[in-house]
């Protein structure tokens, strides 16, 4: 006979939509959020809580008009948006702060995000030009964009729903997940037992799935032109996506 491994319903506080990895897809981030404006409204959910799991940069061909239209609507809609930080985002925030030991980010994507600010770096470049770039990077970002990347939270919790750019380690109780851990956990094989749902990004899939009590909603947005999002109510989750 089946048994399920995780048995907890479903119980956030409140309805919830949470948005994949974006990596720099500005149409396909108007296009999820307008979907959700729809699917809302058709489901009579005034302004909800919308949660975005983080990578809103690199690989994508407009990482600064994410970034500025985030800003823009966290303006707009204040803690009803939840924007998470990616491990992509914090990225950034290392190059900034010595370029020359996070040349691994240029193959990642980071060469994508320079070229959107009006820069270009090689990814064999000397170091000498990586210092330079890196400084040339922080001006164009400017102070509201670098502030916003610097305040992005690890993690989110609505009631029984955990909210992490890559997941959380099943084994450890929730407060006591590391920021390495959320940021870039890939294998979380086993249920965990304290009932918590973990709703993440980070980790590729072919298709949105549910299991095991975790909800993995990274499609791949910046090769399959298809960006998730998931509504989250007590007892259902149900996926949108900008494919159909």
């Amino acid at each position: 006979m089946f048994r399920r491994r995780f048995k907890a319903e479903l119980e956030p506080e409140e309805p919830l939509y949470v948005i994949g990895d974006v990596h720099g897809m500005h149409d396909l981030l108007l296009r999820i959020l307008a979907k959700i404006k729809e699917d809302a409204a058709r489901h009579n959910i005034e302004n909800p809580r919308i949660i975005l799991v983080g990578d809103y940069t690199d690989r994508g061909h407009d990482s600064r008009a994410v970034i500025d239209h985030l800003i823009a609507l966290k303006r707009e809609l204040g803690d009803r948006l939840i924007t998470l930080m990616g491990n992509h985002d914090e990225y950034i925030l290392k190059f900034l702060d010595r370029p020359t030991r996070q040349r691994r980010w240029l193959n990642l994507g980071g060469t994508d995000t320079l070229y959107s600010f009006g820069l270009q770096l090689a990814e064999d470049a000397p170091d000498d030009e990586l210092e330079v770039t890196s400084t040339r990077f922080k001006r164009a970002l400017g102070h509201d964009r670098k502030k916003f990347l610097e305040n992005l939270q690890l993690s989110f919790q609505s009631g029984n729903i955990f909210i992490a750019h890559a997941g959380a380690d099943p084994a450890v109780p929730i407060a006591k997940q590391t920021p390495k851990t959320l940021l870039w956990i890939r294998e979380m094989k086993k249920p965990r037992k304290d009932g918590i749902w973990v709703v993440h990004g980070h980790t590729v899939q072919n298709e949105a799935n549910i299991k095991d009590g975790r909800i993995a909603i990274d499609t791949g947005a910046f090769f399959s032109n298809r960006l998730t999002a998931v509504r989250i109510t007590k007892g259902q989750a149900s996926f949108i996506d900008t494919a159909t």
